[in-house]
């Protein structure tokens, strides 16, 4: 899945994803309301006026000066399901300026947009992928853009429409997520209760933090024990490796069940932390036991913490070093098809903090539990809210309403709902609610929702007569939509569950799974070659991008969780655009005319083609291959890489393709700190280095390729919108495809080796190009 705020504000350097969402989506705290005054507080996910259900938050579109706001744009691909027109904003009597004073300042747009989104967010391991279903609601808008039509696809931050009037109030929107039960299930895992916390979490989708619970009665150590043995040992200083290690005492033992996240940076946030980890310990009920502890650059030290782990066991005991590394990364092995942890106990010791202090524990212990951010656990405060019962607009939830009786007599007064929601407490509760209740967007049912505004009550001080009613239904009526809804599949559902829609956003950008549309889209419609002097446009169709998706997007996208890719966007950006020309467009993952390199038989195959017999041994001694007796055509390897990898661009392996590719990038020294460097020009050239080798610039293979892919990747999967004009793409690299003659000071040829030939190099030039890049889609 890959979705963006409605908002697309500029985004600083060390910014934080959840700062940068805040800014993005900025709520209404307070506005005006018709009979209620200019400091109501209204537009609040899940409840708002009055104790009254409100699927979705009021967000103010960010200025960007002169009275102007940025655009509406589309959070996730999709498809219409329902548009609708604004109507032209007026001062006359009309139900859209509903409350208007003499000045006719009242006025509320009803220019709507209703996007329902397919997409995946993991799949099992089988292979299926877990396909998702939900729809995003963009109300109020004061214009919606020429191309928005009902059942039209529509893309990931394409511009849809102008943020409208909320009574009077400027550049508002009321945006809604929703989903029906079945895909609640496959979003969430579960559709009601605690997570249970008897067996592991779901393993289809794993993403964000991960979490470890720890029962009552887990033995903490004062020092860190031996990698080698789940009992913990020691050895003490100057002790002989030929002796035997000593055993660890524990200082204490925990006395309650407790949650032990662990949070890699993946990139994010200011650049000496992009590759920490954070060890943050939860009660059972989330309250955090003192500050995160970091450990610093653990994410891009993983590779070395795996090997070294690998390498203290006994030489014919030791667990294959991928193993390692995927316990470190998520807990346990995720993808068991192709991946075994041998023996199964290898600990996973951790410095963790506890309510007496800090100290080692064992992760991987047998009777500790492993979760993700993909579980909604209730610990993080997700909890399902599905105990209405008059199905009218008033919240009657006894669960929201005992977080509002802030006296606890069990009644909720006027009072109670106001003072509740400027309580940080309570709105990280309502915020992290997933609620179900009767949609306010459906016109029949407006007598049976709000007839309770006509009688005196709790939360009705003031009733309205009968004309006022009349007056507030003709209004609500002019904004419900919800029976124009063309048929969709699943049903629009009547009851929906919603969202709060920056916790959605914010936890689904951790998810980083590509759908087959959204791979496809990687790759670049149209590019510019060097070929011998000049450049020349090579296209790839949808068809052929489609094709080719299909046949990679699981491979590609284990790899990518495996090895901290996938949700890092700068460093998928910039593995997308080696891979791209590395293989052709996924087209070729042996290297052409590779048997006559010097180097064969060991020439490049993978995704990222992995090249020359030190990188083979490696990588075999990363996934423990070994064949016996060893292929006589690889003696000094010990395994086959024909069968292992690619024998050919018609017969490969697809998993271990993919997965030489993120090995290569996990290995190479520094490589993931380059990436999460940025993705401007003059990182995409550290990146290529770190592939082809520190070499000068005009022997870099296929900089051109590269360099335009990732500026067209930035715009693919980044946040940037896509450019409306050419880009301008100004570098230094060989001014001929092939390499050329050197002339010595004598006019004459050079002559090299033995026998002697000509010498031949390429020659550096600066190129000047302007590229129109196209949106690669249907």
């Amino acid at each position: 899945m890959l979705i963006s705020p409605p908002f697309l504000p500029p985004r600083n350097a060390d910014q934080t994803d959840e700062a940068w969402l805040e800014t993005a989506m900025t709520s209404v705290a307070t506005g005006h309301i018709p009979g209620w005054g200019d400091e109501t507080i209204a537009g609040s996910y899940p409840v708002s006026l009055e104790l009254g259900w409100h699927g979705g938050s009021h967000l103010v579109a960010p200025s960007i000066g002169n009275n102007l706001a940025l655009p509406v744009r589309a959070i996730a691909d999709g498809r219409i399901a329902y548009v609708r027109r604004p109507t032209a904003r007026t001062t006359d009597a009309s139900p859209l300026n509903y409350g208007a004073t003499a000045q006719g300042n009242c006025w509320t747009s009803d220019g709507v947009i209703l996007i329902r989104h397919e997409t995946d967010i993991g799949a099992n391991a089988q292979g299926q992928a877990t396909t998702v279903v939900f729809y995003s609601l963009y109300m109020h808008l004061e214009s919606i853009a020429e191309g928005v039509r009902n059942n039209r696809p529509i893309y990931r931050k394409d511009e849809i429409g102008a943020a409208g009037f909320i009574y009077g109030q400027p550049h508002r929107i009321h945006f809604e997520i929703f989903c029906d039960h079945e895909n609640l299930r496959l979003l969430t895992g579960r559709t009601e209760g605690d997570l249970a916390v008897d067996r592991d979490g779901r393993c289809d989708a794993v993403f964000g933090e991960l979490y470890f619970r720890l029962p009552a009665g887990t033995s903490i150590y004062p020092s860190q024990p031996l990698d080698n043995d789940p009992v913990a040992h020691h050895r003490p200083p100057n002790q002989p490796v030929t002796q035997p290690a000593v055993p660890l005492v524990a200082t204490s033992r925990t006395t309650e069940a407790l949650i032990v996240g662990l949070r890699y940076a993946s990139g994010d946030g200011v650049a000496n932390q992009r590759g920490s980890a954070y060890l943050t310990t939860y009660r059972e009920d989330g309250t955090p036991i003192g500050e995160p502890l970091c450990e610093q650059d653990a994410e891009y030290n993983l590779y070395t913490r795996a090997t070294a782990i690998s390498t203290s066991y006994p030489v014919g005991a030791r667990p294959a070093p991928s193993a390692v590394y995927e316990l470190l990364r998520f807990g346990r092995i995720l993808d068991t098809a192709h991946e075994t942890l041998t023996p199964a106990n290898v600990p996973h010791w951790r410095r963790v903090r506890h309510s007496g202090g800090e100290g080692w524990a064992n992760l991987n212990a047998p009777d500790v539990r492993k979760f993700s951010d993909a579980d909604f656990p209730h610990w993080k405060g997700w909890r399902f809210v599905d105990d209405s019962a008059d199905q009218d607009s008033r919240c009657d939830s006894p669960t929201i309403r005992s977080w509002f009786d802030k006296n606890k007599d069990g009644i909720v007064d006027a009072a109670e709902p106001r003072e509740s929601l400027c309580d940080q407490t309570i709105l990280r509760k309502l915020d992290h609610s997933i609620c179900r209740f009767p949609t306010e967007w459906r016109s029949s049912t407006l007598d049976q929702r709000w007839g309770w505004l006509k009688s005196k009550s709790l939360e009705c001080s003031n009733p309205l007569s009968e004309d006022d009613f009349t007056a507030f239904k003709a209004h609500a009526e002019a904004l419900c939509f919800w029976e124009r809804v063309p048929a969709q599949s699943p049903p629009l559902p009547d009851n929906p569950w919603r969202f709060h829609p920056r916790r959605f956003i914010q936890l689904f950008r951790r998810c980083g799974w590509l759908s087959q549309s959204e791979f496809a889209q990687c790759f670049p419609r149209r590019t510019l070659h060097l070929a011998n002097t000049s450049f020349h446009p090579q296209s790839v169709g949808w068809q052929t991008a489609n094709t080719r998706a299909d046949r990679w997007k699981l491979a590609f996208n284990r790899t990518t969780r495996k090895y901290g890719i996938g949700a890092a966007r700068n460093r998928l950006t910039h593995f997308f655009a080696h891979v791209i020309p590395e293989t052709g467009y996924l087209s070729q993952v042996k290297e052409g005319a590779g048997e006559n390199q010097p180097y064969s038989p060991y020439y490049g195959r993978g995704l990222i083609q992995l090249t020359r017999l030190d990188n083979y041994r490696k990588y075999g001694k990363f996934r423990k291959f070994s064949m016996e007796p060893p292929p006589p055509q690889y003696p000094n390897l010990g395994w086959d890489p024909d069968e292992l990898i690619a024998r050919s661009n018609t017969d490969y392996n697809v998993e271990n393709c993919a997965d030489s590719a993120g090995f290569y990038v996990a290995q190479r020294e520094n490589m993931l700190s380059h990436l999460d460097a940025g993705v401007e020009q003059e990182n995409a050239i550290i990146a290529s280095k770190d592939v082809n080798g520190y070499v000068a610039i005009e022997n870099l293979n296929s900089l051109d390729s590269r360099l335009q892919s990732v500026m067209y990747l930035k715009s693919i999967l980044l946040d940037q919108p896509f450019p409306a004009t050419p880009e301008l793409l100004n570098f230094t690299w060989r001014r001929n495809s092939q390499k050329e003659v050197v002339i010595g000071s004598n006019g004459q040829p050079e002559m090299t080796g033995n026998p002697p030939h000509v010498k031949k190099k390429f020659y550096p030039t600066e190129h000047h190009l302007s590229i129109n890049f196209e949106h690669q889609k249907p």
